[in-house]
């Protein structure tokens, strides 16, 4: 089997976004409950990447938009005090971004935040954030500009949208499951970002560490060791995602 390595955390605080766009999940929605993660929760996930003394990638978002949490800032400062050597990021659509916001976002201790604008009307604002904070910590990226069936993918054949490319990937095995925890409101570790509906789920923090749930846990290793054989044929999740097996990590530099 391929080497387990926790390079990237994600928390997802609060599934919901500002847009219902219909090559995302909350374009094209199951009736969706909303969920809010517990503080209690979340401190309860740093602790156990503490125990670790966890350097890698941490973002408190999944496939939600961060900045609907108002306790966002309040997140990114307890990932800069608890994990301090960790490398805190946030994707966003900005529709809730301006410059106080990211200014305190910042202070607080963020890496680094990837905006992606899905419409010309903000673009200006994030120009000026941009040059404001500079490219090391402002990524932005214009989806009017972009080919959305190259740009998107239908993240385990939970989109079915004409505008992402459903063309499968080569039955290639995937690195995502041995690289990355991911972490929904209630607290149950899921097999990768891709998995919109949390459809394959596992233990959760509340009970083990999420450390122990990534390394340990029965029925995620057994997925593993079929993508480690490099092949997605009957993992339901799996087999039908067009996400490539082997993306290179996110880099905040």
């Amino acid at each position: 089997m391929l080497p387990l390595s926790i390079e990237e955390v994600n928390i997802e605080t609060m599934n919901a976004c500002t847009r219902r766009c219909t090559y995302c999940k909350f374009g094209l929605e199951r009736k969706w409950q909303k969920k809010v993660m517990s503080e209690d929760v979340f401190e309860k996930i740093l602790l156990d990447l503490k125990a670790i003394d966890y350097s890698g990638l941490i973002g408190p978002f999944v496939n939600n938009e961060p900045l609907l949490d108002k306790r966002i800032t309040y997140f990114i400062k307890r990932i800069s005090i608890v994990l301090p050597k960790a490398g805190s990021y946030l994707f966003t659509n900005g529709d809730l971004l301006d410059m106080a916001l990211l200014r305190s976002l910042f202070e607080a201790g963020l890496r680094k935040i990837f905006i992606s604008a899905h419409s010309d009307g903000r673009t200006g604002d994030f120009i000026e954030m941009l040059r404001h904070f500079g490219e090391k910590r402002v990524s932005l990226m214009k989806f009017t500009e972009v080919d959305k069936t190259e740009a998107f993918h239908n993240r385990g054949g939970s989109i079915k949208s004409d505008i992402v490319k459903q063309t499968l990937f080569p039955d290639e095995g995937c690195c995502l499951p041995f690289r990355q925890i991911v972490i929904n409101p209630d607290g149950a570790v899921f097999l990768c970002c891709c998995d919109f509906y949390y459809d394959e789920a596992f233990d959760t923090v509340i009970r083990r560490s999420a450390v122990d749930i990534f390394l340990k846990n029965k029925k995620l290793n057994e997925i593993r060791e079929r993508l480690a054989r490099k092949t997605r044929r009957g993992l339901a999740l799996c087999e039908h995602c067009s996400v490539p097996g082997y993306a290179p990590l996110l880099s905040l530099e």
